[in-house]
């Protein structure tokens, strides 16, 4: 058995049996470093699953050494029994075998200068390995020459034609002659000799040599230069020669702003950027680049190079200021790998996804080889505040960069969640630009109002009842303005239709009840008897065409409206309601029916309390509920400060965040192997933000809504 280490670090094992259907056998393993050693045909890390076969023979054969090129052949040195001989043993030859594919290949080695050829013996040998540029080299020690007088050569030679490259000057005649004893290469690719001298006999009738070790390449053996060891003042033994200085390597990367790209746009200039030793890399916060090591020459200019496998590790970590580290999902990385840990990843490729404004130093070294002439590279990389998101609506972007960054969410999909959530509106006025409306309202009646206020009895909450209409005593004008955004309906036989829309005051004594909001404001079932009515059934299958009016007052709210409230329509022209679409039914008489013509017609609309406010249309109960200005007296959470947008995204995002870590992740800094996990996550997280924290599922509908804008606001580089 031989084991030898291979330019990758895997340690090489040559193994020998016999059969006796075969004789003797030869099997090899490679065994990366850690991994169990195990000498089975069926391991993954067999290379010879069928054994070379060397045959029956008298002697067992000596396996004499094994090494590996650079491209990954394996080989080993054997001697083959040729037969007997006068004065020794057995009559051998060595063999190299070259198992390439899990093919084994065997060529016989010659001996001795064709000019003066001598017969192997017993004691012929080779030696042989492999150099920095792959070449294979061998050096034979010795044979027998005329009249089985011993006639030492010193022979370099090249696989696989076995050409000279060098030869040892011949000595005198009586056998006192430089020999190249030994041979072998380095995990550099450097060639070592070992050189002998005969010096003589001793008095007991043994010869005397001497020998020194010389560090070589086939270019200065030719040239008759030897590169000793002892001569290289100030250097260690691990120093390449000329030969493998002047084919030096470097490691440089290739990163890619949004990997996910089509193949056609992914390799465009502007979402590809190489570095090199002591770039540093500028990302924006948001993004998930991916990373390729090349291995280039040393005078190269990216790009350039064959792309290797690499270990990528982050160390260093640093955050900028203004992290919520009692919330935010990974606390203590401003980038993270996907992968089996956040900061160390192998392989040929590497996606890091940026989490926080901050630093990391990122180190890469080329996986499994020690070569000297490729050493690590090391860059910074640096997360910054996006400039902006995409190209539209703009005027919230530096304040959506700063509480993604608080949070650790992606500020793209924070974005994006505005915009589902938030109507758009000129801003300025008459410019045509459209910028999201930070103060977007909408009043709740059915999911927030009668179930939480009313049926639960909400209202009596102390967190609440300072902001409850029509007297609470915390209440501001502002709070109570919003409800503006709304009519009101009085029945009249004198207009055309039986009755007349209002805005329900900003201000005064005036309070509608829910049913006021409901009756004016939610609007019709398509198809449904007011719905025909008002728009001669135009929308419906025997009048197609476009609709007049969806409601009452012209808006169409869907509070009860709609299938999961029974799809319920209230008609001003009877006072009824009618349930269904296509099939309609009277069902003023159903439970909801009186609930809203009795309690609902006598229950002040909580306008302030229960509705959603801003840029994410974040529920007032939501906010508190989240500890939205928890430190602060509840007086002074009013409801109209959710308008403004550093409240409202604090407080949304901050609930986001919650969601993901105690619905989806259930933990914080966790590993996620892969980017698609990540996403799916931040969807869940989402969902739940519609559904609500209490619902056993999310509504994904809600969350690829969401998703489906993100491309739209991606950061720069």
């Amino acid at each position: 058995m031989l084991g030898q280490f291979s330019p990758s670090g895997e340690l090489l094992v040559v193994a020998q049996d016999w059969s006796d259907a075969y004789g003797f056998l030869v099997a090899i393993w490679s065994f990366p470093p850690n991994a169990a050693i195990s000498f089975d045909l069926s391991s993954p890390y067999c290379l010879t699953p069928n054994p070379v076969i060397l045959g029956p023979q008298p002697v067992v054969p000596l396996l004499s050494s094994t090494f590996q090129d650079y491209a990954g052949n394996t080989y080993f040195l054997w001697t083959q029994w040729l037969g007997d001989c006068p004065y020794a043993p057995c009559w051998t030859e060595m063999r190299l075998t070259r198992i390439r594919d899990g093919q084994a290949e065997t060529f016989p080695l010659p001996y001795g200068d064709p000019s003066a050829p001598c017969q192997p013996d017993f004691w012929s040998w080779w030696h042989a390995g492999a150099d920095c540029q792959g070449r294979v080299y061998g050096t034979e020690v010795g044979c027998a020459g005329a009249g089985n007088m011993r006639q030492w050569t010193g022979i370099l030679r090249l696989f696989p034609d076995f050409s000279i490259l060098a030869q040892a000057p011949p000595g005198p005649s009586d056998g006192r002659v430089e020999n190249f004893a030994g041979f072998t290469t380095d995990r550099w690719g450097n060639l070592y000799v070992a050189r002998s001298w005969f010096l003589g006999w001793d008095p007991g009738g043994y010869s005397v040599w001497h020998v020194r070790f010389h560090r070589v390449m086939p270019d200065e053996l030719l040239g008759g230069s030897y590169c000793p060891l002892w001569e290289r003042q100030g250097r260690v033994a691990s120093d390449p020669c000329a030969n493998c200085v002047s084919h030096q390597k470097k490691l440089v990367l290739k990163a890619y702003k949004d990997p996910d790209l089509p193949e056609a746009e992914r390799e465009k200039d502007g979402n590809v950027l190489w570095l090199e030793e002591g770039n540093e890399l500028l990302v924006a916060h948001g993004l998930s680049p991916q990373f390729e090591a090349y291995l280039c020459g040393e005078n190269e200019t990216p790009p350039c190079g064959e792309k290797v496998a690499a270990r990528w590790e982050l160390s260093e970590l640093a955050l900028s200021p203004g992290v919520e580290v009692e919330k935010a999902i990974f606390p203590n990385h401003p980038v993270f790998w996907f992968g089996r840990e956040l900061t160390v990843v192998e392989g040929e490729q590497a996606r890091m996804q940026t989490v926080h404004w901050g630093y990391a130093k990122l180190t890469v070294t080329v996986d499994g080889s020690q070569l000297e002439d490729a050493p690590p590279l090391a860059i910074g990389v640096n997360v910054i505040k996006p400039p902006v998101l995409g190209r539209q609506h703009n005027k919230y972007d530096g304040l959506i960069a700063e509480v993604a960054h608080r949070y650790g969410i992606p500020p793209q999909v924070v974005k994006a969640h505005v915009r589902h959530e938030a109507e758009l509106t000129e801003d300025p006025p008459g410019s045509g630009n459209l910028e999201f409306n930070a103060t977007a309202f909408r009043y709740e009646p059915r999911t927030v109002d009668k179930k939480r206020f009313w049926e639960k009895g909400l209202l009596a909450d102390n967190r609440y009842r300072p902001f409850a209409l029509p007297d609470g005593p915390c209440l501001w004008p502002e709070d109570i303005a919003p409800r503006s955004h709304y009519s009101r309906l009085t029945i009249t036989d004198a207009l055309p239709l039986g009755w007349q829309c209002s805005q329900v005051p900003a201000e005064g004594q005036d309070h509608p009840t829910l049913f006021n909001y409901v009756e004016a404001n939610d609007g019709w079932v398509p198809c449904s008897p007011p719905w025909k009515v008002v728009n001669d059934a135009r929308g419906c299958p025997e009048n197609p065409g476009e609709e007049r009016q969806t409601g009452p007052c012209h808006r169409r709210e869907r509070w009860w409206a709609r299938p999961e409230a029974g799809n319920m329509s209230y008609s001003p022209f009877d006072g009824r309601f009618y349930c269904g679409r296509y099939i309609v039914v009277d069902c003023t008489d159903s439970k909801e029916a009186k609930w809203l013509l009795n309690d609902g017609n006598s229950w002040i609309g909580q306008t302030a309390l229960a509705s959603s406010y801003g840029l994410m249309q974040l529920l007032y109960t939501t906010a508190v509920d989240t500890g939205w200005r928890a430190g602060e007296d509840a007086c002074n959470r009013h409801p109209y400060l959710l308008f403004n947008p550093e409240d409202n995204l604090n407080a949304g995002v901050g609930y986001v965040t919650t969601l993901l870590v105690e619905k989806v992740l259930k933990a914080r800094e966790l590993v996620l192997k892969e980017q698609s996990l990540w996403v799916g996550f931040l969807k869940q997280a989402l969902g739940y933000y519609n559904a609500g924290k209490r619902a056993g599922r999310p509504n994904l509908a809600y969350a690829n809504a969401v998703w489906g804008r993100v491309a739209l606001y991606q950061p720069g580089f």
